[in-house]
């Protein structure tokens, strides 16, 4: 099913440049799509792309990070003032109840700190702004702390991805393009093992902490 969604959205993105990869990550936290959006994948990709001069540099890192502040901001204010209480489509039921009990043990266990670290982990950064939202956090803190976290997150996915375009190209200009297109590959078929490792994970682990029992309040954190 991932591969699939990626060659679909791929095909948008080299016809339409970044903005498709912003409305991606935008759509990721905004509406819960990261639960089926290969994201991690289309910024490799779009890295990769700028590495061989398709788009630039800049515009992928901008339109990877300006979608995921403003996706964060729409699915906090979800969560504050739409839906106070949310359930994913059938199929990815056990991520979502996974990955809600992860979020909710980060904002409680480390308060405003879990907001950035939750911010880089795959799935738990798609309901994230949304359980924020409910939870009574205030969205000037919140919007400070997931700054923080998209800035990191994207140093990590589209650094990641700028480094794996490199060598691509380098391994492309010295033995050719169809082993370049192989690494190229590689490493998307990598990011969405990791992904899909990481969801499988989530779906096990029934108490990630101990604090993930206790009840959220709509008090300031």
């Amino acid at each position: 099913m991932e591969s699939e969604i990626f060659n679909f959205i791929a095909g948008y993105l080299v016809r339409f440049g970044p903005v498709v990869l912003f409305f991606a990550c935008m759509l990721e936290t905004a509406i819960f799509a990261g639960l089926v959006l290969p994201v991690g994948a289309l910024i490799a990709f779009s890295a990769m792309l700028s590495s061989r001069g398709v788009f630039e540099p800049w515009s992928v890192a901008v339109a990877a990070a300006a979608g995921a502040l403003v996706g964060d901001q729409l699915g906090f204010a979800v969560g504050r003032f739409l839906i106070r209480a949310a359930g994913p489509a059938r199929g990815v039921a056990r991520v979502w109840s996974a990955a809600l009990k992860y979020t909710e043990a980060l904002i409680i266990g480390r308060r405003h700190a879990g907001i950035v670290i939750g911010r880089v982990i795959p799935f738990v950064r798609t309901v994230l702004p949304w359980f924020a939202g409910r939870s009574g956090v205030t969205w000037p803190r919140f919007f400070v702390f997931d700054l923080a976290g998209v800035v990191i997150w994207a140093v990590i996915y589209v650094g990641g991805g700028f480094a794996a375009g490199e060598g691509w190209r380098q391994v492309a200009d010295q033995y050719g393009e169809i082993a370049g297109g192989i690494l190229a590959i590689a490493a998307l078929i990598v990011f969405v093992v990791l992904n899909r490792r990481v969801a499988q994970r989530l779906t096990r682990s029934r108490r990630p902490m101990a604090e993930a029992d206790t009840p959220v309040g709509p008090r300031e954190r």
